[in-house]
């Protein structure tokens, strides 16, 4: 059997890098998570959400996203443009 994915809109933002976590910080501003950057000594630095069920990681360029049920997950770059297509404009 064949299955397809349904049709489902989710908000995302990607991480570009350590300077713009404001944005990022408040698109995961939600009490039931934390969310902090790890800059690392010797590895480059990654965004942590500590969800409930499990750390969601991210290094700088991946996306940020927000599923229909609130749950959070990071994305590659490729992965998120072969995937998702911008559903709406947000008003500027």
């Amino acid at each position: 059997m064949k299955y397809r994915n349904k049709p489902i809109v989710v908000e995302a933002i990607q991480w570009k890098n350590v300077g713009d976590t404001v944005d990022v910080f408040a698109f995961c501003s939600d009490q039931r998570y934390e969310v902090w950057v790890d800059r690392g000594e010797f590895v480059s630095p990654l965004l942590h959400i500590e969800t409930s069920g499990r750390p969601v990681l991210s290094a700088p360029g991946d996306w940020i996203i927000r599923g229909a049920l609130g749950a959070y997950s990071s994305c590659s770059p490729d992965t998120f443009e072969a995937t998702y297509e911008l559903a709406e404009a947000q008003d500027a």
